[in-house]
């Protein structure tokens, strides 16, 4: 007799816990952690996913009051090992079970439940795409995989670096701290080919889903059809077929955002976070989590190496890498072939304003862009706000309008004609008039 804990699929934080049930002798060899299950909860049956499978309840369990199992309906989703890091998300980021356990789901969200024409339980999955001159995805180019470049001899050090701590078979972090165009990407790729020559699996995480274009042209130049993609971004089809591509183990290296950090990679020798500063990687939605910190939980799991590569490390690695012991910082100060790096200057405006100089740009600025506009050359500058005003003020009583839960002003988005909070996202219409002396002369303050 087989005895099951199962997370209930039900949005609510007084079921958020783990039940037992019985497994009927019918189901056994289906039954597995990780399966989605149909079991009888109340009145009502419920959906519930496996997390652990045992066969000898607590003594004080009373076996004859467990309900049954009604049915299996899906293949196993996740392992043992996913399960800790389910228990891990959940208790350290205070977020429920079973929104946890979505992450893990062929297309991370939650799975719906229907009865099929012969009265039988089953999930709503995702359609597999139309099969396209018999693929069921883009066909690779036809072309033979590059070898990869050879390294240079500070590239080789921090390779030689990464590969002992994966060969140590110890969990460890590396982070580079490489200047931009010092050529961490292809240490990345000199490293994954090492995993995969050991029969492993590598996962590469990146910050935005508009990279993964970019980064998958680049990686699969190298590696060919042994990569895939998972993000968001992607049509459910889409993603559903990569996610089977790679519980089948028919792609070894897996390429995304942080949502690709619970794909069904199984084996993994290497984790690397790519640009890992990068406020993307927080997850800001329950369940909430940071995929730097999740993914050093599994590298402590599988006893395999995490690198982390950025050319302005957060200050959360760089303690780490000061006060942990297997944690370390490996830095790469010159870029490729000794091209030089970018002439940088810091500007006090402060200053400038003190010297009687009132305009919203520095003259040093100024002088340049009207060097470069003469010399038929191309300028970005880069404005470190969001919305067209920091706030709204009425130019009669002084009145600002501010969010009434963390007491800051709004700031005026033209495009929906609205004030909006950017810590909480609270939002309210653009009164036409002041809300305190109902004056007209309301002013957009801003850059």
């Amino acid at each position: 007799m087989s005895f099951a804990r199962i997370v209930l699929d039900i949005p609510t934080r007084t079921l958020d816990r783990a039940y037992v049930y019985r497994i009927a002798e019918k189901d056994e060899h289906v039954a597995q952690i990780g399966c989605a299950v149909v079991v009888p909860f109340g009145s009502r049956s419920a959906l519930g996913f496996i997390i652990d499978i045992f066969s000898e309840p607590a003594a004080d369990v009373d076996i004859q009051s467990l309900k049954y199992v009604e049915a299996v309906v899906s293949q196993s989703y996740f392992d043992a090992l996913a399960v800790e890091v389910i228990n891990y998300i959940a208790n350290y980021y205070i977020a429920s079970l079973a929104s946890v356990v979505h992450l893990f789901t062929p297309v991370g969200r939650r799975p719906k439940l229907v009865k099929n024409n012969d009265g039988v339980w089953e999930l709503s999955l995702p359609a597999k795409r139309r099969q396209r001159q018999g693929l069921l995805r883009k066909a690779t180019p036809d072309y033979e995989c590059k070898k990869l470049v050879s390294l240079s001899d500070k590239q080789q050090e921090v390779f030689s670096i990464i590969c002992e701590a994966y060969e140590a078979k110890s969990p460890e972090a590396i982070v580079v701290d490489g200047v931009t165009g010092s050529g961490k990407t292809e240490i990345y790729m000199h490293a994954i080919q090492r995993v995969l020559n050991d029969g492993k699996n590598a996962l590469v995480l990146i910050p935005e889903i508009s990279l993964t274009t970019q980064m998958e042209e680049r990686y699969r130049a190298y590696f060919g059809d042994d990569i895939a993609l998972m993000h968001s971004a992607m049509t459910t089809s889409a993603r559903y077929d990569e996610w089977i591509r790679i519980k089948r183990g028919e792609a070894h290296v897996v390429i995304g955002p942080r949502s690709a950090l619970f794909a069904p990679l199984e084996n993994i020798g290497i984790i690397i976070i790519d640009e890992e500063h990068e406020f993307t990687y927080k997850q800001s939605s329950e369940p909430r989590y940071h995929a730097r910190d999740v993914a050093w939980f599994m590298t402590q799991q599988r006893k395999s190496v995490l690198v982390l590569g950025s050319a302005t490390p957060s200050l959360e690695s760089l303690y780490l890498c000061d006060h942990h012991p297997r944690w370390k910082k490996v830095e790469i100060t010159e870029r490729i072939n000794e091209l030089p790096l970018p002439h940088i200057s810091v500007v006090d405006m402060a200053q400038e304003f003190t010297e009687g100089h009132k305009s919203m740009f520095s003259r040093e600025l100024s002088s340049a862009l009207i060097d470069t506009i003469r010399a038929g050359c191309h300028s970005i500058l880069f404005l470190n706000q969001r919305g067209f005003a920091r706030f709204v003020l009425c130019r009669d009583c002084g009145f600002v309008p501010t969010c009434p839960t963390c007491s800051v002003s709004l700031t005026y988005h033209e495009d929906i004609h609205k004030l909006l909070c950017h810590h909480c996202g609270y939002e309210e219409a653009l009164s036409p008039a002041c809300p305190q002396c109902a004056s007209p002369f309301l002013k957009k303050f801003g850059t």
